[in-house]
Formats: structure tokens, C-alpha cells, sequence
């Protein structure tokens, strides 16, 4: 029994010093564990209240040799700390300028798009409609062209076909001249009728297409007058040409 007594080993206590925190200093990342911390150097034997002591008296150490560190190397500190303000004021500064200059940028930005660019884009807004408009109008006039050639064309075949027929008229051909008679006259005034629209225009084919139709209706005024001779001749056997001339003397 005393033997076994003698053999044990009693456990070795040490005290709290900064050596016990090398490797939380060395190691930031390891986290603190306490329980581990107290068992690894048997503090559970000891009281709470010498532990409490302890750790007051290496906080008392550790501050007195933080100030003692600082007094012996002031000079250096205070470079160090200086160094680091200036850097600090540095960056402020070259952020505040690059920010003066990104406001400058979006001001003058901002005065040249409402001074300029929105000028600019209104005229070219408003030539751009300017233009449309043209190109509707010259769309128009296209189509009224398109038009009174039409009526020429046919209102000219018509005055041949009834110039021809003029010259063998009978009664098998009264209908078929009252037809073309009509027909001829609708075409005349249809194309009367657009250049009447287009007169105030300034397309230069106003001027042709007047003489044109003045020149179809003089070729209708002959056509008009070798029917009218017919029909004074044989108007009993030409009576739907007599009655399509005298509806058409009566509306002129």
C-alpha cells in the first residue's frame, strides 16, 4: 500500500503566464476552449479564487509591458501610426476625388444631352415626320396618276371604238353605242375629277394631264357630234344613243 502510494505521480501545477497563449497567438483561428485550457494544465486543482488572482496579475504583466514597449519605441509608433493615417487620409482623399470627377463627368453628361442630344434628336424627330408625310403625299399622287391614266386609257379606246362605230352605225349597234357613249363620259368626268385634287399640287405632270384630257375631250366633242348627226338622221333605230346624248346635254 505505501509502495503504491510512493508510485503515484501528483500532478504539476503551473502558473497563468503568456507562454500557456502561444498557441492562441500563434494560431488566431483556434478557438479558445476554457474546459481544455483548465485540464491541460491541471488549473482544476487549484482554487477559484487563486485562478481568479493569477489571471488578474498577467493582465497587470501584460499591460505594463505593452506601455513599457510603447515608451522604449515611441518614435517608431507614432511613424508607424502616422504612416497609416496618411495612408487612411490618402485613399479618403483619392476617393473623394474620384468622385468629384465621376459628378463632374455625369453633369456635363447630363447638360450636353439636354443642351444637345435632346435638340438634336427633336430635329431629327421632326424631319423625320416632316418626311413621312412627304412620302404620303408623293404616295397619293402616285396613285392619282395611276388613276387618271387609267381613265385616259380607256376613256380613249372608248372614243376609237366609237368612232368606228360612228362611221357604220344601225340599229343592231344602238345598244352597244349607248354603252361604250356612257362609259366614255363616266371616264371623262372620273378623271376630271382627280385633277380637280391635284391641281393644287406641285407635281409637274399636272400640266400634261390637263392637255391630255382636254385633248380626249375634244376627241369625245367629235365622237359626241358625228352621233348626234346619226341620230337626227335615224333616231328612231338609235334610240339608246339619243337618250344617253341628251342626259348628257342635259347634266352639262
Amino acid at each position: 500500500m505505501d509502495n503504491t502510494f510512493n508510485e503515484l505521480e501528483l500532478p504539476i501545477i503551473q502558473e497563468v503566464t503568456r507562454d500557456l497563449f502561444t498557441d492562441l497567438v500563434l494560431d488566431p483561428s483556434k478557438e479558445f476552449d476554457v474546459s481544455e485550457f483548465l485540464l491541460q494544465n491541471n488549473f482544476q486543482y487549484v482554487s477559484l479564487d487563486d485562478l481568479s488572482k493569477q489571471m488578474k496579475r498577467l493582465k497587470s504583466d501584460i499591460n505594463a509591458a505593452l506601455v513599457d514597449e510603447v515608451s522604449n519605441s515611441y518614435t517608431e509608433h507614432l511613424s508607424l501610426c502616422d504612416s497609416f493615417s496618411a495612408e487612411d487620409q490618402s485613399l479618403v482623399l483619392s476617393n473623394a476625388q474620384q468622385a468629384q470627377q465621376d459628378i463632374s463627368r455625369f453633369q456635363f453628361k447630363l447638360k450636353q444631352l439636354l443642351e444637345n442630344d435632346i435638340q438634336t434628336t427633336s430635329e431629327t424627330i421632326t424631319d423625320t415626320l416632316e418626311y413621312l408625310k412627304s412620302l404620303d403625299s408623293l404616295q397619293l399622287c402616285l396613285q392619282k396618276h395611276t388613276t387618271l391614266h387609267e381613265h385616259f386609257q380607256i376613256a380613249r379606246k372608248l372614243c376609237t371604238a366609237l368612232e368606228g362605230l360612228s362611221s357604220d352605225i344601225s340599229s343592231t349597234s344602238d345598244h352597244l353605242g349607248g354603252e361604250l357613249l356612257r362609259e366614255a363620259h363616266n371616264h371623262l368626268n372620273s378623271a376630271y375629277e382627280v385633277l380637280q385634287d391635284i391641281q393644287g399640287t406641285k407635281s409637274p405632270l399636272v400640266a400634261r394631264f390637263w392637255n391630255e384630257y382636254h385633248s380626249l375631250l375634244n376627241q369625245f366633242h367629235d365622237v359626241i357630234s358625228l352621233l348626234a348627226e346619226k341620230c337626227c338622221e335615224n333616231s328612231t333605230i338609235l334610240p339608246n344613243i339619243t337618250q344617253n346624248l341628251l342626259d348628257m346635254t342635259s347634266k352639262s
